[in-house]
């Protein structure tokens, strides 16, 4: 394993570590700093920048109490000094429901160490439904 790969592996620990904990100051030495920050959260529109990304988190740790968050790294593509890692999250929430969720996480090597670019999560997954006629045409 490489050390970009082990680098880039670690600051993704930690981002899902600090989304246990909403742990907002963690979360924010992940990110790279400027305008190249970018978030998608689930069914929200593109926030760029760091302080929209950080603002955004912010809310979310200030409104939610700790949430079961783990994932799976379904792929990783290390070139330089960009590493591209695909997931599958998996969020449980107070409430005891859960839902996966596929990720893409984009890091970027900088002089202080790899950073959070980009963090671009999906709608939660829907179940695989048996295959049925539709009772009314879908168009």
């Amino acid at each position: 394993m490489t050390s970009a790969l082990i680098d880039s592996h670690a600051v993704e620990s930690a981002f899902y570590d600090a989304f246990r904990r909403l742990d907002a100051k963690l979360m924010r030495t992940l990110w790279l700093e400027g305008p190249t920050a970018a978030c998608v959260h689930p069914g929200s529109d593109l926030l760029q920048g760091i302080d929209a990304v950080m603002a955004s988190w912010a809310d979310i740790f200030h409104a939610a109490k700790p949430p079961d968050v783990d994932f799976t790294l379904l792929s990783v593509d290390v070139r330089d000094d960009l590493a591209i890692h695909l997931v599958r999250e998996h969020v449980s929430g107070a409430d005891g429901q859960r839902a996966d969720i596929i990720a893409t996480n984009v890091y970027r090597r900088t002089r202080t160490g790899w950073r959070m670019q980009l963090h671009h999560a999906s709608l939660p997954l829907v179940e695989a439904r048996a295959a049925t006629t539709p009772a009314r045409p879908l168009h």
